[in-house]
């Protein structure tokens, strides 16, 4: 339910906290009309900032604008259209159901982060319910063109097989870690780990000694989740080993690396739902573009105005 419900709110709250942000998420320009329903600026820029952020256009180069700019503007022209056969269709949705998956997002969010979002978006309650409608709408629908869709397991081996360097997990390692902000304090505490003093024991002496955070026990990650001027020095070193304290970012780090997990390759079994899932994307990717191509002959797109 999590994740579904990520999916439905990331066009609409993403980048509510317009700091640093140069694209007005809240301008109601009509951009196009799509049988007569209006495309609004801000709806295009809300979904430019859902995959690439708090973007400037100043740092992008025109011609990467103008191909970002247009595949967002067409997205909000196939999600009209999908709304309105949905529509058409009398798909509906009551008003309990919706209620209920409000609160749902009320819940995750927390109540004054909620309200928060509605005044960054300028937005009432009635919009907000507006907007979840509209998108289970066109969900809906969408899961009735999808419906036919059916991932045989001999195209999941076939993908596998062709793509085995895709799913090689990568090497991976399980470190504690103690930082602190002075040299002289970091070599007082590999002083004493040489002396053979127990890390664990030593790292939450020295925790109890301040306000900040200053002990991890790091789950197990791969190299390139690790700064790279850390990694290096962990690279070459074994399980157990306890390494010289290193500088980095104004902190001098001590790290036990406390496991290594080489790389290998995952079986068929342990990527196959993964792989089905890339396959059905794909297969959706493919019947929208045709429907979309095929409602164009039909539609009635004005484009009312640029930026």
């Amino acid at each position: 339910m999590k994740k579904i419900l990520t999916c439905l709110l990331i066009i609409f709250l993403f980048s509510c906290n317009k700091s640093g942000s140069k694209l007005d998420i809240n301008s109601t320009k009509v951009i196009a009309k799509v049988n007569g329903q209006p495309v609004y600026l801000g709806d295009i820029y809300r979904r430019i900032q859902a995959t690439f952020g708090n973007i400037d256009r100043k740092d992008i180069s025109p011609n990467r604008w103008a191909m970002i700019y247009e595949t967002a503007l067409e997205s909000e022209i196939i999600d009209k259209l999908l709304l309105i056969e949905a529509q058409n269709e009398n798909i509906s949705l009551s008003n309990e159901l919706i209620k209920e998956k409000v609160n749902k997002i009320k819940e995750s969010m927390g109540e004054e982060n909620y309200k928060k979002m509605l005044k960054m978006r300028k937005a009432s309650e009635k919009d907000f319910e507006n907007f979840v409608r509209e998108r289970e709408l066109i969900e809906l629908y969408k899961n009735k063109l999808f419906s036919n869709i059916k991932i045989e397991e001999d195209k999941i081996k076939e993908y596998y097989e062709g793509h085995k360097k895709e799913f090689v997990e990568p090497e991976k390692v399980k470190l504690n870690v103690i930082s602190v902000g002075e040299k002289e304090k970091a070599y007082e505490i590999f002083s004493r780990l040489k002396k053979h003093e127990d890390f664990d024991k030593l790292a939450l002496e020295y925790q109890l000694q301040n306000s900040d955070k200053v002990f991890w026990k790091l789950r197990l990650m791969p190299y390139d989740a690790i700064p790279a001027e850390i990694a290096s020095h962990i690279k070459s070193a074994k399980a157990g080993e306890i390494l010289d304290p290193i500088e980095h970012d104004k902190k001098f780090y001590i790290i036990k690396i406390v496991e290594k997990v080489p790389s290998r390759q995952l079986d068929f079994y342990e990527v196959k739902e993964r792989i089905k899932q890339l396959l059905s994307s794909k297969e959706q990717q493919k019947i929208i573009e045709e429907w979309y191509q095929m409602k164009l002959k039909g539609a009635s797109i004005e484009y009312v105005t640029r930026e």
